[in-house]
This record gives C-alpha cells, sequence and structure tokens, in this order.
C-alpha cells in the first residue's frame, strides 16, 4: 500500500534540496564574479571550508580532532 504523506513528504524534501543546491549555484556564480574566480574555484573553497569544520569541532574548551 502506498503512503501518501511519506510520498508527499519525499516530494518535499526533494524540491528542497533542488531549490537549495540552485541556490549554491547562484552564490557560487556571485561570489567568483565578485572575487574575480571561477566557480570551480569557489566551489574548490567552500568544500575546503567545509572539511576544516568536520576536522576542527570544539566542544566546551576541548578541541576535538578525529585525525589525530
Amino acid at each position: 500500500m502506498i503512503n501518501i504523506s511519506e510520498v508527499l513528504r519525499k516530494t518535499l524534501d526533494d524540491e528542497i534540496v533542488k531549490k537549495e543546491e540552485e541556490e549554491a549555484r547562484k552564490s557560487s556564480r556571485r561570489i567568483a564574479e565578485e572575487l574575480n574566480l571561477t566557480v570551480r574555484d569557489v566551489v574548490k573553497l567552500i568544500r575546503e571550508d567545509r572539511e576544516s569544520e568536520i576536522r576542527f569541532r570544539y566542544v566546551g574548551n576541548y578541541q576535538i580532532n578525529p585525525k589525530a
């Protein structure tokens, strides 16, 4: 049996993801133009920033570094 609410939730989630991806592309283009970089460079910088956030998380006064 098909669960209508689950199908609607999945469809809504998919639309949200599409909208977020579209907004991210627009932001990347705008940042690239402002900084005179390629979109690829901007995406690389964003990816590196996210990876560094994951590597170094602070909990209270202690730094957690999973690569240590």
